[in-house]
């Protein structure tokens, strides 16, 4: 039954995201030292990251609304040949400021994800749902394990002539994804069901103001929860993501290509434990698995400090497993 059902919309997703996953894999492990090799500092890697979280904002939220009315199929496909044009965008940027630019536009049409997991929903019967969705989460990190090093080569290699390069091949692969979802997609909301007259800007203040009527009835140990992924782990999160590659390529002798070698390594590890503990995890106290996460992304985080190279390639792969776990 799952096979047949990998052969329609779910399988030409789980297709493209490979797609997607190389493009990914071989560019985004890098991103800061790119905003450095076009002139930037270290306080630009987080005015670039803060940018682009900012432009994110607007449409984050009514993404799953907008869905809803556009229809799923009718949101996937603009977005995606925008975005997939976008990364041509990112090995022309002259500098880091073009850069900047580039990263919010893509930060901002973002937004069509909640798109994308309703029309894998949508292509799933319930009896195979919960299989379906666990293959599409695991099956498109496949070119973790094997592109990120690639990536670094380029980089150790070529320098910043490696980053356009490797942009360039993110481009491609981003077209062949969204050549794909444009001739093999199917619409699954209904015709009837897709609301022409409704005002998107309508949907926008709808959205935002459900949101918050649901902030306010929500138990206090979600808020707690909400309040500390955003002001705690969040924020060592966009800190180890932003400035991890620079310190250990920069401090810790480490080079680009090893830095992607630690990467498909820690995505090794983490597709492993995942799916290992996964028939275990309904059972498994969330408290424990939040605590346990945090307490080895903080461990990751001193290795990376304090350990030099192997210090990074235990940090690497901690950090992957407490993202697996969270």
């Amino acid at each position: 039954m799952l096979r047949r059902e990998l052969r329609g919309n779910v399988g030409v997703m789980i297709i493209s995201w490979i797609f997607f996953g190389i493009a990914m894999s071989i560019t985004i492990p890098y991103f800061p030292l790119y905003v450095k090799a076009l002139g930037g500092t270290d306080f630009h890697i987080a005015l670039v990251g803060s940018a682009s979280g900012l432009a994110a904002l607007p449409l984050i939220i009514p993404g799953g609304y907008l869905t809803d009315i556009i229809g799923r199929k009718r949101m996937i496909i603009p977005l995606t040949w925008a975005v997939s044009v976008l990364f041509f965008a990112y090995a022309l940027a002259p500098n880091w400021i073009a850069l900047l630019i580039i990263r919010m536009i893509d930060s901002f049409l973002h937004f069509y994800r909640p798109a994308l997991h309703a029309i894998i929903v949508d292509s799933l019967p319930p009896e195979v749902r919960a299989r379906g969705i666990m293959i599409t989460s695991i099956i498109p990190s496949i070119p973790w394990l094997i592109f990120p090093p690639i990536g670094g080569w380029l980089i150790d290699k070529y320098g910043a002539y490696g980053f356009r390069l490797a942009y360039v091949i993110s481009g491609l692969t981003g077209i062949a994804a969204a050549a794909l979802r444009t001739k093999f997609l199917m619409e699954t909301l209904a015709e009837e069901k897709i609301k022409k007259k409704v005002s998107p800007f309508k949907a926008i203040s709808e959205a935002y103001v459900d949101v918050f009527r649901v902030l306010k009835e929500a138990p206090r140990e979600v808020m707690y929860i909400i309040i500390g992924s955003l002001l705690i782990s969040g924020m060592s999160v966009s800190a180890y993501n932003s400035y991890a590659v620079v310190f250990v390529t920069e401090y810790s002798n480490v080079t680009r290509e090893a830095w992607g070698w630690f990467k498909t390594i820690g995505t090794l590890a983490s597709m492993g434990l995942s799916i290992i503990i996964l028939p275990y995890l309904d059972r498994l106290p969330r408290k424990m698995l939040i605590i346990v996460s945090g307490l080895m992304f903080a461990l990751s985080v001193y290795m990376l400090t304090y350990m030099k190279y192997w210090g990074a390639f235990t940090s690497v792969t901690l950090s992957s497993i407490a993202w697996s776990i969270y």
